[in-house]
């Protein structure tokens, strides 16, 4: 079976050519060359070459879907790269950057005017990363999944699969996942006499068998959600040691060049310079912990003249300490991942009588074996939730009209668009 990543490479990266200097580049060739050069690419590169077909080409949209650059109705400020209409609804936003740029809150920001009023879901692209997000009516983000497309396309190929992260993309902002949505839910919204006309009991080992494979849809679907999550999570943390390791490094240049101006003069005696170095060092081992009244405290005696030099290291490092908390925050729910995941597979190496030091393969196996234990915990609650439901033990929130009265509920109360139904936020009842 041919994998998403594969039909990308196919629809995407080969058909990718970028002219430098009289030289036709491909996708790797391009995407390695210095961000100085890639600087304004947006439109040309980024727009026509790669989004361009990646919603086309590789997620079906027709050319009918989108709108490419035009001004949003009633927002004269706002004009998003794409806009993807299905049935003259909104289905998503896609953003564009030249490869130089990266993710930050002013794009955040700028894709939360532009999902006002729509569904929620947009795509940042820079022709490296593709990030699929989702707003909710308060504003709020949710980053659902992330492709690093230069480390599987580009020249430096990283080890980290992500094979589960295309087709968790391709399942989530597809055309066909956006035109089914209301079929799906209608199919499902039955009430118990409907039920019962096409009800088949698991009394045979046809049907039983049936039962089973189509179950294992549904769990090979939840297992490459999974999968996605912790390559995005494994990501994240790396880049989150990287980006630790910068600022650290930021620091101490930052403190290098404080300690040269006040030994250049000042007024403050050498070994309150010296002392003051010593402290200031020590903190730069545990920055995000670092509480700027800690640094305040340490100000030595100096002139009037060298005030301001001080003043301005101050702000700096603020900086330095409020960018790395940003960031962190920001990261809580992957170290919540990572730490459930490091918990579960310590006892699955016990278990399994595995090595500690496992080597990609290994991971890749033992990645694999989380997802599908945590898969199968969603699912038999899901069956549960029936059995109680049966048995009386529990109100029907699944079966018997719970879901059809749900759905109509939100059909009729704010939403304009079946396409716009979520059903996660269905899922709280069931799992409370």
């Amino acid at each position: 079976m041919v994998t998403a990543q594969e039909t990308f490479k196919t629809a995407v990266i080969d058909p990718f050519q970028v002219n430098r200097g009289g030289k036709v580049l491909s996708y790797a060739q391009y995407i390695q060359l210095p961000t100085s050069q890639q600087a304004g690419d947006e439109a040309d590169v980024v727009d026509s070459r790669f989004t361009s077909k990646i919603l086309q080409d590789w997620l079906g949209f027709a050319t009918g879907d989108i709108v490419y650059n035009h001004t949003l109705p009633g927002q004269p400020k706002d004009k998003p790269d794409f806009v993807i209409t299905i049935d003259g609804a909104t289905a998503c936003i896609v953003e564009d950057k030249s490869p130089d740029k990266k993710l930050d809150e002013s794009s955040v920001v700028q894709m939360r005017r532009y999902t006002a009023g729509t569904s929620g879901y947009c795509l940042w692209i820079n022709g490296r990363t593709i990030v699929g997000l989702r707003f909710d009516a308060n504003g709020r983000y949710q980053t659902l999944i992330e492709v690093r497309v230069e480390d599987v396309f580009g020249m430096q190929q990283t080890s980290l699969p992500q094979e589960a992260n295309f087709e968790i993309l391709r399942q989530l902002f597809s055309r066909q996942r956006f035109t089914d949505t209301a079929n799906h839910i209608q199919a499902i919204t039955l009430d118990e006499d409907a039920w019962q006309k096409q009800a088949r009991p698991l009394t045979d080992a046809k049907t039983l068998q049936i039962f089973i494979n189509e179950s294992r849809v549904v769990l090979d679907q939840l297992v490459t959600a999974i999968q996605a999550r912790l390559s995005t999570v494994s990501i994240e943390l790396k880049e989150a040691g990287e980006d630790l390791d910068a600022n650290q490094q930021k620091y101490q240049n930052l403190l290098t060049h404080f300690i040269d101006k006040l030994k250049g003069g000042g007024g403050v005696k050498l070994n309150e310079i010296l002392r003051l170095e010593t402290a200031l060092q020590e903190h730069n081992g545990r920055l995000i912990d670092l509480n700027i009244s800690t640094i305040t405290r340490l100000k030595p005696q100096m002139s009037a003249a060298t005030m301001p030099i001080w003043t301005d290291f101050v702000q700096k490092i603020k900086g330095i300490v409020s960018h790395l908390r940003e960031r962190e925050l920001a990261r809580t729910e992957a170290r919540r991942i990572q730490n459930a995941y490091q918990i579960w597979l310590e006892r699955y190496k016990q278990m399994e009588g595995e090595s500690r030091d496992g080597n990609g393969a290994a991971e890749a196996h033992q990645q694999k074996a989380f997802a599908e234990q945590v898969s199968y915990v969603f699912f038999v609650r899901l069956l549960l939730a029936r059995v109680l439901e049966d048995k009386g033990i529990m109100p029907r929130l699944v079966s018997d009209g719970g879901f059809k009265r749900w759905f109509e509920f939100l059909k009729t109360s704010y939403l304009d668009s079946l396409t716009e139904i979520r059903g996660e936020a269905f899922l709280p009842l069931v799992y409370r």
